[in-house]
């Protein structure tokens, strides 16, 4: 019999110790971390939202005969004007780490970004003079307005990138590489000012004027913080700056109406700006040494 209450007064004295070196329960899901062995080596996918800014100059080179002339008396020939361009957008992104002992990772990818980085600048009294012939005889002269928008409707990047692990979950990165941006063109509401050219009214609204997009390209720099939750799921916060230097463009209206014949223009679009945020999904790696 007392061998038996020993026995008893033994287990339970075991189950106390343990019950007491258990982790009290919180009464709520597991929580998932990162693993005290992850890597950053390894590829990872994601999208991204942001807001981009920039600006633009228009301006237009002489023209020749039987052609339009944007230009006439007290008129800065040369400028049309200068707007700012701004806007959101969301994309897409590749990539590929290589964590290097102990802190440093290093990587490169690629992304895509859809949106409209737009703005307008309103030119408000363009003189427009069309020569016919050899003759010099100007068969209209008439001063216009218009608007003239420029639209980044694409960007994409392809970057190396180059981070610090200020934390096993932290990289703090700079990266750089090649940018590209589709840009679009469009003249719209050209509207007669004073003289009414052939026959229309003054305030007459001329069909507009459109482009095909434009691909620019240039250097591209950004840097940013990436934190990971967990081993797959990781946050990004960035800027970057893409060198653009806009075109020499055609600007086309088919409609017949010599009022707003075909020109070629220059557009100059400043660097642009971007800040975006994003999520990554990364993929099984072998654990870090």
């Amino acid at each position: 019999m007392c061998r038996i209450l020993l026995t008893a007064a033994a287990i339970a004295s075991l189950s106390t110790v343990a019950f007491a070196g258990a982790p009290a329960s919180t009464g709520g899901p597991p929580v998932s971390v990162p693993s005290p062995g992850m890597t950053w080596t390894g590829l990872y996918v994601g999208g991204f939202g942001g807001y981009g800014w920039s600006s633009s100059q228009w301006s237009l080179p002489f023209f020749g005969e039987d052609e339009a002339i944007v230009g006439g008396p007290n008129i800065n020939f040369n400028s049309l004007g200068s707007g700012d361009l701004s806007g959101a957008f969301g994309g897409l992104q590749i990539g590929y780490d290589y964590q290097m002992y102990p802190n440093w990772v290093i990587g490169f990818a690629a992304d895509v970004a859809f949106g409209g980085v737009s703005g307008s600048m309103h030119n408000r009294n363009s003189s427009v003079y069309y020569q016919t012939g050899n003759s010099g005889c100007a068969t209209f002269y008439s001063n216009q307005s218009a608007d003239c928008k420029t639209n980044i409707n694409l960007m994409a990047n392809f970057t190396m990138r180059l981070g610090y692990l200020i934390l096993p979950d932290t990289l703090i990165y700079a990266k750089g590489g090649i940018g590209l941006a589709n840009i679009e063109y469009s003249v719209t509401r050209v509207t007669n000012q004073t003289y009414g050219c052939g026959g229309y009214p003054i305030g007459y609204v001329h069909p507009n004027y459109k482009t095909n997009g434009a691909v620019d390209s240039g250097p591209t720099l950004g840097a940013g913080v990436e934190h990971r939750f967990t081993d797959n799921i990781s946050a990004f916060v960035e800027y970057d700056w893409l060198n653009i230097n806009g075109n020499n463009i055609t600007m086309r209206n088919n409609s017949g109406d010599y009022c707003v014949y075909n020109f070629p223009a220059n557009v100059k679009v400043n660097d642009a700006n971007v800040i975006k945020a994003g999520l990554n999904w990364r993929f099984g790696a072998p654990p870090a040494p």
